[in-house]
């Protein structure tokens, strides 16, 4: 049946959950929020696990946009935590909900790179670049996941697109010690 929420209609299959499940969800959604904003990981994860875990699917009781923020928050918990299989997770499935959006590529590709996985990094870095990510730190990262790979060159442009975009101690340190191990000195 589709239940609304004012004008936005909900998904909902079965097993229905009842108003008191309902109504704990969405204070655990608020109360999540308030968390991340503080960046307090585990007091966002208290509240935002058992949303992860409920017996239906989320998107089923809530619109996508909550949806994509929980896994979005979830994920960003996970990674600061250190758990970056999970934050991998979360990220992957805020991705399903909202794949054009640039920033969860970003997210992905430093989950990715945290785990070691450097060319699953460069590719969706260089997504979150094609949906139009002009955050440096986009670059940035993707510099270093292609320094990781050999492919020095492309870090070369990656970290010049970066200081191009933002002044960066780091980028320009970068920059250096490429250019440096290429015989470049300018």
């Amino acid at each position: 049946p589709d239940i609304h929420l004012g004008q936005l209609a909900l998904r909902v299959g079965n097993p229905l959950p009842t108003s008191q499940a309902f109504f704990a969800l969405l204070h655990g959604l608020m109360a999540g929020k308030v968390a991340v904003a503080a960046g307090d990981w585990p007091e966002t994860l208290r509240y935002y696990e058992p949303i992860l875990n409920l017996p239906y699917f989320p998107p089923e009781v809530l619109p996508d946009f909550y949806t994509y923020g929980v896994y979005l928050d979830a994920g960003r918990a996970y990674n600061g935590q250190g758990r970056f299989q999970q934050a991998l997770a979360c990220w992957q499935k805020a991705a399903h909900l909202e794949p054009r959006k640039g920033e969860i590529h970003h997210l992905l590709g430093l989950a990715y790179s945290a785990l070691g996985q450097e060319t699953p990094a460069v590719q969706a870095y260089l997504q979150a670049i094609e949906l139009q990510v002009d955050d440096p730190g986009v670059y940035y990262n993707l510099g270093l996941s292609l320094v990781r790979l050999n492919r020095l060159p492309e870090a070369v442009a990656a970290f010049e697109a970066c200081v191009a975009r933002k002044p960066d101690a780091d980028a320009y340190v970068n920059l250096g010690v490429l250019y440096t191990n290429a015989g470049q000195r300018e």
